[in-house]
């Protein structure tokens, strides 16, 4: 019972840190989507630490010796406590974001959490030890249960009613409680050693308690595919991850379903073999991957939840395969604490990949085309290996036979489906651009040749293994058995050409209009190239899939997109009624710099009911305009001072322009501590990572700094376009609890002159501005209030649209 208690709450806290933690310092690095990845990095890493630690004792020490030096280490880790991170770890700068949030982990958490890796696979072998005739693999499915338990219940039970603080704390306590339990079994285990100094401690195999023989011996061809296994479903967990934050928020919720999914997966396969049924999830994994095809096409035109669930159940079958084929191939206990360690090498090789490689390698997010692709490979291979080598169709069981039969029909069916599209392209250009027609022409051609090679590869790969075997040619390639192996392999390759082509064809589509594509920390940036040779030519900034700003190539000086002089940055700038005043200064703040559009009202007059010569013209002032702009992302920063020319233009007509580089809720903090207040006239709030709401920029006390840093009659203007979150609710509450006005704009959009739909909200105590005429005529109607975020409490429960019909597009 002390084993078991002690293996479940370290699973359990070992889990509940990582949402804790990760939600801590999101706000430190603009809640960007790579801030999770990285943290998931870090606690694959440490565990993997902690089950090289845990191999190395079982190898090197003796009973006794390991039960002192783990309870030494547990002592030694409590001075971590408690583990709430101090804003002295808090990043000056936006470079090597990825180190920095590794140096805060380990500085804050990294003990503990080395110990509590450890103490699975250490305390499994103990049990082994003690419990010879016991399975100890059982234990490893409980401590995957409490780790799901951590995962499910944060959302549910911790995020909504207890206080960030509060979680750090309440999570430190419960690790003094677990050392006390852990050293305890290391007390046990203490006493009970020279009892057991004569037993074989190799006696405790999982199925039947035989001692360990020459053959249990993993072979290399076996640790290699238990490190592959690993990795790719680690590498699937991040990918995913990184696709549905990259859409939808950077929150806990998307961070912890994928995770329990993964979780979950490892719970069925390790805890009984009857859960992976493996001709059912075989079958499953064509259309799975089909399924991740139609979500990558669609995008996020699709629903939030078809994104969600899409994503998630994706990401279980193919779970599912990897971990089901890893527990099917995993040794005896006594090799446990190397296939654990085997494991977790290929799970921090897996984040490695996502996390660190694929930004330095990709230009976009290509790593979860290539994962899937991964997946089938492995799982093919597995699967052909098992029907080469073992002598499955003379079995003549009827769930062989069903299990042939059914991934032939799921082959046949993919087969189909990629013929139609070849033959009858309209089927899947259907939406798509008209020079979408010239990328499919090309996606043929090179699927053709493609499937020629792999015929080829294939049909030379069983010809070489049938001579190897000596196995004659009659008998392989035209008795039953032989026609069912060659066909069900060809199957597979036809599968992989067709789940390949589809992906060689997604990215070649959604790269036609890209001029420049380039990644980093916080994201994907492209520079798209739209209507050449139009009026209204134009190049547009993408971050993920959402356009952040664009600038037209006949006029560029007209502010576009979201900020055109009806939007309601535009209203507040060109009616501020201090703007009128040509002998002050007229200060504004932009938190988000996209391309610069907003520079365009510098030293500018923006008047919709002009013509297109007329329409921006420069304003005579005898103090120019001052326009500040805060930018997490270098990128971003570099792109709008060389692609685009708003702050050129704005620089040309004598206005004082300028950009701070960091996190803006940083900056602003700073610059209040350093008494540098800046006064400014408009501080517009347009931070966006894709489409993902940095929800660090909404809390009480981030309005609160911008305010600090607004004159009395300053306007404060929120920019919450979005597709699924409606955010008017929580500005709203932010705005009760300031005692602010709220203005909310929603403007109509102009083709001529590239103006999107957009949602603003203006908070203002500027009665001057809030009579004016044009600012009524543009006002909606304000919700009710909702929640009142704060920097230890937010939640997007509630506010999350499932069907957003009036939700304005980004």
């Amino acid at each position: 019972m002390l084993l078991t208690t002690t293996v479940f709450l370290s699973a359990f806290l070992l889990f509940q840190v990582q949402p804790i933690i990760g939600k801590y310092i999101l706000p430190w690095f603009g809640a960007a989507p790579g801030v999770w990845a990285t943290a998931l990095l870090f606690f694959q890493l440490m565990l993997l630490g902690g089950y090289a630690y845990a191999h190395f004792i079982v190898r090197h020490l003796s009973w006794n010796r390991q039960a002192i030096l783990h309870t030494i280490l547990l002592g030694l880790a409590l001075i971590s406590l408690p583990i709430t991170p101090t804003d002295a770890l808090k990043p000056t700068n936006a470079e090597t974001p990825s180190l920095h949030i590794l140096l805060i982990l380990m500085t804050t958490i990294g003990g503990p959490y080395l110990l509590l890796s450890a103490t699975a696979p250490l305390v499994q072998r103990w049990h082994a030890r003690l419990h010879p005739k016991r399975s100890a693999y059982r234990l490893y499915a409980l401590s995957n249960l409490g780790s799901l338990l951590a995962l499910l219940s944060y959302p549910i039970l911790v995020e909504p009613y207890i206080l960030l603080q509060s979680q750090t704390l309440s999570w430190s306590w419960g690790y003094l409680g677990f050392a006390l339990l852990c050293a305890g079994c290391a007390l046990t285990l203490y006493h009970s050693s020279r009892e057991l100094d004569t037993q074989d401690i190799g006696q405790a195999s999982v199925h039947t308690g035989s001692a360990p023989t020459k053959h249990d011996q993993p072979t290399w061809e076996t640790a290699l595919l238990w490190l592959l296994l690993s990795g790719c479903g680690s590498g699937l967990l991040l990918a995913t991850t990184n696709q549905m934050s990259m859409d939808i928020a950077v929150v806990p919720f998307l961070w912890i379903l994928p995770l329990s999914i993964y979780l979950l997966t490892f719970i069925l396969t390790f805890d009984n073999e009857r859960w992976y049924v493996r001709p059912l999830f075989v079958a499953l994994l064509p259309l799975a991957l089909i399924n991740a095809l139609r979500l990558l096409y669609g995008g996020i035109d699709l629903g939030i939840v078809d994104q969600v669930l899409g994503y998630s159940l994706t990401l279980f079958i193919c779970c599912m395969c990897c971990h089901g084929e890893l527990s099917r191939a995993r040794p005896t206990a006594h090799h446990l604490t190397f296939f654990f360690l085997v494991v977790s090498i290929g799970g921090a090789l897996g984040g490695l990949f996502v996390a660190i490689l694929s930004p330095a390698l990709f230009s976009s997010f290509y790593e979860y085309h290539l994962l899937l692709v991964a997946c089938y490979v492995l799982v093919g291979f597995v699967i052909a290996r098992f029907l080469i080598t073992q002598d499955a169709f003379s079995v003549g069981g009827q769930l062989t036979r069903s299990f042939v039969g059914l991934c032939w029909a799921i082959g046949l069916m993919s087969i189909i489906a990629g013929t139609i599209v070849l033959l009858r392209p309209e089927t899947w250009l259907e939406g798509a651009s008209p020079n979408a027609g010239v990328t499919f022409a090309r996606w043929q051609i090179q699927m053709r040749m493609g499937a020629t090679v792999m015929g080829v590869l294939v049909l030379s790969a069983l010809e070489l293994w049938r001579r190897s075997r000596g196995v004659a040619f009659r008998i392989w390639w035209v008795s039953g058995k032989g026609f069912a192996r060659t066909s069900m392999i060809s199957v597979a390759a036809a599968g992989l050409i067709s789940l390949a082509g589809g992906l060689v064809w997604l990215v070649s589509n959604d790269e036609r209009r890209t001029i420049e594509q380039d990644r980093n920390f916080f994201g994907t940036l492209a520079i798209k190239e739209f209507d050449i040779g139009s009026v209204t030519h134009r190049l547009s900034l993408t971050h993920g899939r959402i356009r952040h700003g664009s600038q037209l190539q006949f006029y560029q000086t007209w502010p576009t997109t979201y900020y055109g002089p009806q939007t309601g940055v535009g209203l507040g700038i060109e009616h501020h009624p201090l703007r009128s005043d040509a002998t002050r200064q007229f200060r504004v703040g932009v938190v988000g710099l996209g391309v610069g559009t907003i520079a365009a009202y510098a030293n500018a007059q923006v008047d919709p009911k002009r013509d297109e010569e007329s329409y921006v013209t420069v304003r005579e002032v005898s103090e120019p305009d001052y326009m500040r702009f805060y930018e997490l992302n270098p990128l971003v920063s570099r792109w709008a001072k060389t692609r685009f020319t708003f702050l050129e233009d704005a620089a040309a007509r004598g206005a004082d322009v300028d950009i701070f580089e960091g996190d803006a809720r940083i900056v602003l903090e700073r610059q209040l501590a350093q008494g540098e207040d800046q006064r400014f006239d408009v501080l517009a709030i347009d931070a966006f990572s894709s489409d993902a709401i940095p929800i660090h920029l909404l809390t009480l006390e981030s309005i609160q700094t911008y305010l600090a840093h607004l004159n009395v009659d300053g306007i404060l203007a929120l920019h919450i376009t979005n597709r699924f979150i409606d955010l008017l609710p929580i500005v709203q509450r932010l705005a009760e609890a300031t005692n602010l006005n709220a203005i909310y704009i929603e403007n109509s959009p102009s083709a001529s002159r590239s103006v999107s739909l957009s949602a603003w909200v203006l908070l203002t105590r500027n009665q001057a501005f809030l009579d004016l005429e044009i600012v009524g005529k543009e006002e909606r109607e304000m919700p009710g209030a909702g929640p009142l975020w704060t920097d230890d409490y937010s939640s997007l429960f509630g506010i999350v649209e499932i069907n957003p019909a009036r939700r304005p597009l980004g």
